[in-house]
Protein backbone atom coordinates (compact mmCIF):
# COMPACT_ATOMS: atom_id res chain seq x y z
CA UNK A 1 0.00 0.00 0.00
CA UNK A 2 2.61 2.18 0.63
CA UNK A 3 4.45 1.27 -2.79
CA UNK A 4 1.40 2.58 -3.86
CA UNK A 5 0.99 6.10 -2.58
CA UNK A 6 4.78 6.86 -2.96
CA UNK A 7 5.00 5.62 -6.52
CA UNK A 8 1.28 7.42 -7.44
CA UNK A 9 2.17 8.15 -10.37
CA UNK A 10 3.02 4.56 -11.83
CA UNK A 11 1.62 1.97 -9.36
CA UNK A 12 -1.97 0.69 -10.29
CA UNK A 13 -3.70 0.35 -6.51
CA UNK A 14 -6.41 -2.43 -5.65
CA UNK A 15 -9.58 -1.50 -4.80
CA UNK A 16 -9.00 -3.35 -1.62
CA UNK A 17 -5.77 -0.86 -1.07
CA UNK A 18 -7.63 1.95 -1.74
CA UNK A 19 -10.43 1.43 0.85
CA UNK A 20 -7.60 0.82 3.37
CA UNK A 21 -6.17 3.98 2.90
CA UNK A 22 -9.21 5.67 2.70
CA UNK A 23 -10.48 4.36 6.10
CA UNK A 24 -7.00 4.68 7.63
CA UNK A 25 -7.19 8.35 6.30
CA UNK A 26 -10.61 9.34 7.41
CA UNK A 27 -9.70 8.47 10.70
CA UNK A 28 -6.32 9.58 10.82
CA UNK A 29 -7.13 13.13 12.84
CA UNK A 30 -8.49 11.38 15.71
CA UNK A 31 -6.25 8.84 15.96
CA UNK A 32 -4.27 7.66 19.08
CA UNK A 33 -0.53 8.10 18.76
CA UNK A 34 2.14 5.64 20.17
CA UNK A 35 5.72 5.83 19.17
CA UNK A 36 8.07 2.93 19.63
CA UNK A 37 11.65 3.04 20.22
CA UNK A 38 13.35 0.07 18.90
CA UNK A 39 17.02 -1.53 19.18
CA UNK A 40 18.29 -3.73 16.05
CA UNK A 41 20.93 -5.69 16.81
CA UNK A 42 23.39 -7.77 15.15
CA UNK A 43 25.76 -9.87 17.16
CA UNK A 44 27.21 -12.14 14.19
CA UNK A 45 26.89 -9.71 11.49
CA UNK A 46 23.88 -11.37 9.90
CA UNK A 47 21.05 -12.03 12.23
CA UNK A 48 19.17 -9.14 13.98
CA UNK A 49 17.01 -9.24 16.88
CA UNK A 50 15.11 -6.23 17.80
CA UNK A 51 13.53 -4.83 21.48
CA UNK A 52 11.13 -2.25 22.21
CA UNK A 53 13.39 -0.27 24.64
CA UNK A 54 10.72 2.78 24.98
CA UNK A 55 7.65 4.54 24.02
CA UNK A 56 5.41 7.14 24.86
CA UNK A 57 1.15 7.54 24.02
CA UNK A 58 -0.91 10.21 23.92
CA UNK A 59 -4.73 10.28 23.48
CA UNK A 60 -5.01 14.10 23.28
CA UNK A 61 -3.54 15.01 19.73
CA UNK A 62 -5.29 16.22 17.07
CA UNK A 63 -3.40 14.95 13.86
CA UNK A 64 -3.04 16.19 10.13
CA UNK A 65 -1.20 13.95 7.63
CA UNK A 66 0.34 15.63 4.02
CA UNK A 67 1.54 13.54 1.26
CA UNK A 68 4.24 15.02 -0.36
CA UNK A 69 5.45 12.80 -3.11
CA UNK A 70 8.64 11.98 -1.76
CA UNK A 71 7.86 12.75 1.69
CA UNK A 72 4.88 12.81 4.65
CA UNK A 73 4.61 15.76 6.81
CA UNK A 74 2.56 14.85 10.46
CA UNK A 75 1.10 17.48 12.17
CA UNK A 76 0.17 16.51 16.34
CA UNK A 77 -1.42 20.11 17.52
CA UNK A 78 -1.54 19.46 21.42
CA UNK A 79 -3.73 21.72 23.47
CA UNK A 80 -1.84 24.19 25.76
CA UNK A 81 -2.49 21.94 28.89
CA UNK A 82 -1.03 18.67 27.26
CA UNK A 83 2.39 21.06 26.96
CA UNK A 84 4.33 18.53 28.92
CA UNK A 85 2.90 15.55 26.60
CA UNK A 86 4.27 17.96 23.67
CA UNK A 87 7.46 18.06 25.45
CA UNK A 88 7.51 14.72 26.21
CA UNK A 89 7.57 13.32 21.96
CA UNK A 90 9.78 16.21 21.14
CA UNK A 91 12.74 14.69 24.03
CA UNK A 92 11.79 11.19 22.41
CA UNK A 93 12.65 12.40 18.93
CA UNK A 94 15.61 13.98 20.52
CA UNK A 95 16.76 10.91 22.38
CA UNK A 96 16.58 8.83 19.07
CA UNK A 97 18.51 10.66 16.91
CA UNK A 98 21.69 11.27 19.95
CA UNK A 99 21.12 7.24 19.87
CA UNK A 100 21.64 6.84 15.85
CA UNK A 101 24.39 8.92 15.99
CA UNK A 102 25.87 7.35 18.72
CA UNK A 103 26.06 4.09 16.90
CA UNK A 104 27.20 5.43 13.87
CA UNK A 105 29.89 7.12 15.21
CA UNK A 106 30.90 4.07 17.00
CA UNK A 107 30.46 1.56 14.48
CA UNK A 108 28.20 -0.14 16.70
CA UNK A 109 26.68 -3.27 15.72
CA UNK A 110 23.65 -1.96 16.34
CA UNK A 111 20.89 0.48 15.11
CA UNK A 112 17.60 2.14 16.14
CA UNK A 113 14.37 2.28 14.99
CA UNK A 114 11.28 5.29 15.64
CA UNK A 115 7.66 3.89 14.58
CA UNK A 116 5.05 5.76 15.01
CA UNK A 117 1.57 3.84 14.72
CA UNK A 118 -1.79 6.28 14.56
CA UNK A 119 -4.76 3.60 15.78
CA UNK A 120 -8.02 4.43 15.29
CA UNK A 121 -10.26 1.28 17.11
CA UNK A 122 -14.02 0.81 16.14
CA UNK A 123 -14.86 -1.50 18.73
CA UNK A 124 -18.18 -2.41 17.85
CA UNK A 125 -16.31 -4.02 14.82
CA UNK A 126 -13.64 -5.10 17.02
CA UNK A 127 -11.30 -3.48 14.01
CA UNK A 128 -8.27 -1.23 14.40
CA UNK A 129 -7.30 1.64 11.63
CA UNK A 130 -3.63 1.68 11.57
CA UNK A 131 -1.41 3.91 9.84
CA UNK A 132 2.78 3.38 10.17
CA UNK A 133 5.47 4.68 9.80
CA UNK A 134 9.18 4.73 11.10
CA UNK A 135 12.43 6.75 11.70
CA UNK A 136 11.52 10.08 10.93
CA UNK A 137 14.04 12.95 9.74
CA UNK A 138 13.05 15.90 10.79
CA UNK A 139 10.92 17.43 14.25
CA UNK A 140 10.24 20.68 15.23
CA UNK A 141 7.90 22.62 17.84
CA UNK A 142 5.28 25.72 16.73
CA UNK A 143 3.16 27.75 18.74
CA UNK A 144 0.11 28.23 17.17
CA UNK A 145 -2.71 30.46 18.88
CA UNK A 146 -1.91 29.35 22.07
CA UNK A 147 -1.87 25.75 21.27
CA UNK A 148 1.36 23.74 20.58
CA UNK A 149 1.92 21.74 17.12
CA UNK A 150 4.73 19.24 16.71
CA UNK A 151 5.62 19.15 12.99
CA UNK A 152 7.65 15.84 11.72
CA UNK A 153 8.89 14.76 8.62
CA UNK A 154 9.04 10.87 7.44
CA UNK A 155 10.13 9.84 3.75
CA UNK A 156 6.78 8.38 2.13
CA UNK A 157 8.70 5.28 1.56
CA UNK A 158 8.22 4.88 5.36
CA UNK A 159 4.67 5.20 5.61
CA UNK A 160 1.91 2.08 5.27
CA UNK A 161 -1.44 1.43 6.04
CA UNK A 162 -3.19 -1.08 7.97
CA UNK A 163 -7.00 -2.52 8.58
CA UNK A 164 -6.53 -5.01 11.25
CA UNK A 165 -9.29 -7.23 14.07
CA UNK A 166 -8.12 -7.02 17.32
CA UNK A 167 -8.93 -7.70 20.93
CA UNK A 168 -10.79 -4.65 22.62
CA UNK A 169 -9.57 -5.26 25.90
CA UNK A 170 -6.15 -6.06 25.05
CA UNK A 171 -5.73 -2.85 23.27
CA UNK A 172 -7.48 -0.95 25.65
CA UNK A 173 -5.43 -2.14 28.27
CA UNK A 174 -1.49 -1.76 26.16
CA UNK A 175 -2.77 2.17 25.49
CA UNK A 176 -3.91 2.63 29.15
CA UNK A 177 -0.35 1.57 30.33
CA UNK A 178 1.84 3.11 27.91
CA UNK A 179 -0.02 6.42 28.76
CA UNK A 180 0.50 6.57 32.87
CA UNK A 181 4.47 5.67 31.53
CA UNK A 182 4.02 8.83 29.25
CA UNK A 183 2.34 10.53 31.61
CA UNK A 184 4.93 10.01 34.52
CA UNK A 185 8.01 10.70 32.20
CA UNK A 186 6.09 13.76 30.92
CA UNK A 187 6.15 15.30 34.44
CA UNK A 188 9.77 16.04 33.75
CA UNK A 189 9.17 18.41 31.22
CA UNK A 190 6.24 21.05 32.57
CA UNK A 191 9.54 23.34 33.49
CA UNK A 192 9.61 26.81 31.61
CA UNK A 193 11.58 26.41 28.31
CA UNK A 194 12.80 29.85 26.25
CA UNK A 195 11.68 28.02 23.42
CA UNK A 196 8.09 28.12 24.39
CA UNK A 197 7.95 31.07 26.18
CA UNK A 198 8.54 33.65 23.82
CA UNK A 199 6.78 37.30 23.75
CA UNK A 200 3.53 36.99 25.31
CA UNK A 201 2.04 40.43 23.61
CA UNK A 202 2.89 38.97 20.14
CA UNK A 203 0.17 38.19 17.62
CA UNK A 204 -0.54 34.97 15.92
CA UNK A 205 -3.07 34.99 13.40
CA UNK A 206 -2.13 31.81 11.92
CA UNK A 207 -5.84 30.01 10.47
CA UNK A 208 -4.11 26.93 9.97
CA UNK A 209 -5.75 25.44 12.69
CA UNK A 210 -9.37 25.99 13.59
CA UNK A 211 -10.69 25.36 17.19
CA UNK A 212 -12.82 21.83 15.47
CA UNK A 213 -10.29 20.95 13.72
Amino acid sequence: MAEAVRENEKAVMSEEDKKTIDACMDRFMISDVVATLKELRSDDGTSIRHADIDQRVTTATTNKISLLNNFTLIDLKFKTKDRHEMLSFRTFFNAYIDRKTEATKNQDMKDYMLVFDFISADEKEETAYRTTMFDPIMCFMEEINNDYVLHILFETNKLDFYVEKYDAMELKAMIEYAQVQAEEEGKKFTSSSSELDEDENAENDDPYYIDNM
